[in-house]
């Protein structure tokens, strides 16, 4: 069986990779290797940090964090152009988030470099989703 890590991962990417608002946009499962400029627009799903803490008896509140993070290259509007981006991504993954006890969009960070001949970008949103589990379960 799958850890709840991985299908929260797997739900998010496929939501994002049916979207026809993304075609063309290449979903990776892992950043493994350097992201160039070959390779943009790219976006990746990733769940770096779980918090855990006892909330009753033998249950455990989870905390997981799940980023989604876009990449492209563009000219003086990028920063307009990741922001409709951000536009479509968030409502797709509140959607796969909508069975989790808690979730929400807690950051949308934006990161714009001017090195090179063409402006790259990167956006970041970081969404949080609460599942309860047993003591000593994922």
């Amino acid at each position: 069986m799958p850890h709840p890590r991985s299908t929260l991962r797997a739900s998010v990417r496929a939501a994002l990779e049916t979207s026809p608002d993304l075609v063309g946009v290449k979903v990776y499962r892992s950043w493994a290797h350097a992201v160039g400029r070959d390779d943009v627009p790219a976006l990746g799903v990733f769940t770096p940090r779980e918090r855990a803490q006892g909330a009753t008896g033998n249950q455990v509140d989870r905390a997981t964090d799940i980023l989604v993070m876009y990449r492209a290259e563009g000219g003086n509007d990028l920063d307009d152009h990741l922001d409709d981006i951000s536009a479509v991504i968030e409502p797709l993954v509140l959607g796969v988030l909508a069975g989790f006890q808690l979730y929400g969009l807690d950051t949308t960070e934006i990161d714009i470099n001017g090195d090179g001949e063409k402006l790259t970008g990167s956006l970041t949103l970081t969404f949080s989703a609460v599942r309860y589990t047993a003591e000593g379960q994922p």
